[in-house]
């Protein structure tokens, strides 16, 4: 797709089952301007040939170009899409509903579904349902972590040492995180003592090191506890990474 937009592709649940959803993360400026107060989405049939990562990948790359043509539709903003249930449905906001129907009507789709148009004046549907959470952004960082220490040729079977990382403006609520871990004796707990600045920020650092093995459910499981005790605690969970042990000295984030 167009190299001044960045395309982020993720998977989540909707009603129970697996989706996968690719949204525009910049196009926000333009839609901020409240010029396109429509959102219009349509589904067309579509059916992954195979469930292995890699032949999945290439066809999300051919899908993107077969929708290339649908972003030349004049006064309107492609944002994304889903997959769901053998099925694609693409979302636009658009300035004059009326207009962009029939300049769609007239590519002349194959097995396009009814086109449905709304008033979204604020954008709702792009920010509180195609923009990833930043739970479901660390999901995604982890699921794609995993697959390049396994194409890396890391037997994920054996213990690494993971450090996860946290930041916190308040001392206290700090304090109170790491004693609620302290109690757990299952990390190595490590913090500043006074805050660091970055970027016109000030905040204390917090991580949590310890050894797991990298092929089960557990250290996604880990991800969404600690996404969730962060914000408990008016914290920031930042993510983890571990060493790789058949690279010595190099670590993956």
């Amino acid at each position: 797709m167009e190299s001044k937009n960045s395309w982020q592709t993720y998977r989540t649940l909707i009603k129970g089952t697996e989706a996968i959803i690719t949204v525009n993360l910049n196009i926000t400026e333009k839609l901020d301007t409240h010029l396109y107060p429509y959102v219009t989405h349509f589904s067309i049939p579509f059916a992954f040939n195979s469930t292995e990562a890699i032949y999945e990948q290439a066809q999300l790359d051919q899908l993107s170009q077969t929708l290339l043509p649908l972003m030349s539709i004049g006064e309107s903003l492609f944002v994304g899409y889903i997959l769901l249930q053998n099925k694609v449905t693409l979302y636009f906001y658009t300035k004059h509903s009326e207009s962009f129907h029939s300049q769609l009507q007239q590519m002349k789709l194959d097995h396009i579904d009814e086109i449905v148009s709304q008033s979204d004046p604020n954008c709702d549907l792009y920010y509180d349902f195609l923009l990833p959470s930043s739970l479901e952004m660390k999901l995604n960082a982890t699921v794609e972590t995993l697959a390049l220490l396994h194409q890396e040729g890391e037997d994920l079977s054996l213990l690494h040492a993971i450090t996860h990382k946290f930041q916190f403006e308040n001392r206290e609520l700090m304090e109170e995180f790491i004693d609620f871990y302290a109690q757990q004796s299952l990390f190595n707990i490590q913090y500043t003592d006074k805050p660091v600045e970055y970027d016109d920020e000030v905040f204390y650092l917090v991580t949590l090191q310890h050894e797991s093995a990298l092929d089960d459910d557990s250290i996604f499981n880990l991800v969404e506890e600690f996404e969730l005790q962060a914000e408990e605690y008016a914290g920031e969970y930042n993510g983890w990474e571990c060493q790789i042990l058949n690279q010595a000295g190099k670590s993956l984030h």
